[in-house]
């Protein structure tokens, strides 16, 4: 009997983890919080000095927390990307150095090798008209 509490003890948490890892809106949690607190009440049965609401407390405890994580997971997956070459495109950047062939120049915080077709002294601002590989190809705004 205690291999069967055991056993909704070892489901109960896979589904909190995959409530945290794939944000199944509260499903998961909660079915894993009724399976934590049947597991707990079940190992407990001999220990009859502990109240039959701690477990029941433990498990709605790590329920809520267990949405609450993928609840920010899922709004995380829904925001808008922050890296990647492609996210520069029409950025505004400030050049460092003079841009003739190449040059560099500052976008967020980062350096990045820039070239243009016309020169640019340094300190201008510039817009970033596309990306090839590591290069910027910008324009003076």
């Amino acid at each position: 009997m205690d291999m069967l509490f055991s056993a909704l003890i070892i489901v109960a948490l896979l589904l909190l983890a995959l409530e945290i890892k794939f944000g199944t809106y509260g499903a998961a949690a909660i079915l894993g919080a009724v399976l934590l607190s049947l597991g707990i009440l079940g190992l407990m049965q001999g220990f009859h000095y502990w109240h039959p609401a701690l477990p029941i407390a433990l498990s709605i405890a790590l329920a809520i927390i267990a949405t609450f994580q993928g609840y920010l997971g899922f709004r995380v997956r829904k925001e808008k990307r922050l890296a990647g070459a492609e996210e520069l495109l029409g950025q505004t950047a400030v050049t460092r150095t003079p841009v003739e062939k190449r040059g560099t120049v500052m976008i967020r915080g980062e350096y990045w090798q820039a070239t243009s077709d016309h020169p640019i002294p340094a300190g201008a601002d510039v817009r970033i008209q596309r990306v090839e590989g590591l290069l910027l190809h910008v324009k003076e705004t």
